[in-house]
């Protein structure tokens, strides 16, 4: 995982990182943004958009059973 080199743009992050970026953003915007200053994480708007995909998708909604 390298998370302090910067990659190209086009570049995909591995799941891994995304949940941790997920997962930190979620707890705290701010603190997200501060260690985003030092390692290489998704902007919050990518982190947005990947959330509001999954709830658009119906596969990530609960069953009723």
């Amino acid at each position: 995982m390298d998370l302090i080199s910067p990659k190209s743009k086009t570049s995909k992050y591995s799941e891994p990182v995304l949940d941790f970026a997920r997962t930190l953003h979620a707890h705290s915007p701010k603190g997200y943004e501060f260690v985003r200053e030092t390692f290489h994480l998704p902007c919050s708007s990518l982190l947005r958009r990947l959330a509001s995909a999954s709830r658009d998708k119906p596969d990530s909604q609960e069953k009723d059973t």
